[in-house]
């Protein structure tokens, strides 16, 4: 049974990875996995090939996968939650950490946490109202502060529109 943020999982989550050239390759899944390989067909196209907690193992059934289908090349990276729409839309790349959250009463606290979907939530449910995001663009820094009814507005109008 796959856990997110220690309690027990059966929802599914759409996971993502960012091949090198910037394509992210997307799987739905209820595990919590955190490390995937995928594989680039002469067409250009980046398909999943396996995911898992190790990253050794994970790159070993990446290249069988690579061999049995002829891959051009593969790329074994961080598998990571998806981001609220408002987020992703601004860095452009589901690749972000929240660094800062504002907890009223307790004011901003310093965290470095995926910024996925069930991440939100859970700090939404906690009562924090701001969070501040970064994104790593090759060597510089990017950080922006989200409010979170922003957020959450965002990932609800994305989830009645599906």
């Amino acid at each position: 049974m796959s856990r997110v943020n220690g309690k027990p999982a059966r929802t599914t989550r759409t996971m993502v990875i960012t091949a090198p050239d910037g394509t992210e390759v997307t799987e739905r899944t209820s595990g919590d996995y955190d490390t995937a390989g995928i594989v680039q067909d002469y067409d250009g196209k980046w398909h999943l090939a396996a995911h898992g907690w190790s990253r050794n193992s994970v790159w070993k059934r990446t290249r069988t996968q690579q061999d049995r289908q002829r891959g051009k090349t593969m790329y074994v990276g961080l598998l990571l939650e998806e981001t609220a729409p408002a987020i992703r839309e601004y860095f452009g790349t589901h690749q972000v950490y929240i660094s800062e959250y504002f907890l009223p009463g307790h004011g901003w606290v310093k965290v470095s946490r995926n910024a996925g979907k069930s991440m939100l939530r859970y700090l939404a449910k906690e009562g924090v109202v701001t969070v501040s995001v970064s994104s790593i663009f090759g060597h510089r820094k990017e950080y922006a502060d989200f409010q979170m009814d922003e957020l959450l507005k965002s990932m609800n109008a994305k989830k009645k529109a599906t």
